[in-house]
């Protein structure tokens, strides 16, 4: 069984689209792959900041290494997706918007990890997107889709449909 696309989550959903609830985040990669080059010349973790920008109202974590509730700054560190799971259940949270470039530090814990949260996972880099994040979907019964840090606009657009998705 494949997760369902983005487009089919959405449209069975768009007569509840409301606004983003009090139990919803962004979860941002910020680990050391972020800091390379588009081919804009831009590094990724300078067009991540661009995009989130337009979502100043919804709780933001970012993680490498570690989480914190913070917008992104640097590219820095591994991926311990784990962590940013647990920290986001720490805060009361059940649902997030993750955006990444890359697998975890490890599979496994992330899966573990992951139980009780509804993750729209958005995939931003080299394709193809790796298998684990399909199988994350499929875990959490929630959306997979890829995007680029080039189309900016689309990629606002759908982090905006994910948020208000419920």
């Amino acid at each position: 069984m494949s997760p369902l696309t983005l487009l089919e989550r959405l449209q069975s959903k768009q007569t509840q689209n409301k606004k983003t609830g009090a139990d919803t985040c962004l979860l941002l990669d910020v680990s050391g792959s972020m800091a390379g080059f588009l081919p804009s010349g831009k590094t990724k973790i300078d067009s991540l900041k661009e995009v989130i920008q337009d979502f100043s109202g919804v709780r933001q974590f970012s993680f490498s290494d570690e989480c914190e509730e913070a917008p992104p700054t640097d590219a820095r560190g591994g991926t311990n997706m784990a962590e940013a799971f647990y920290t986001v259940k720490r805060a009361g949270l059940r649902r997030c918007v993750l955006v990444t470039d890359g697998l975890p530090d490890s599979a496994q814990a992330a899966l573990e990890a992951v139980s009780g949260l509804s993750v729209n996972i958005i995939y931003v880099g080299p394709l193809p997107a790796p298998q684990f994040l399909r199988d994350l979907a499929l875990r959490t019964k929630s959306a997979f889709s890829v995007e680029s840090f080039t189309a900016t606009k689309e990629l606002k657009s759908t982090i905006r449909l994910l948020l208000e998705k419920k």
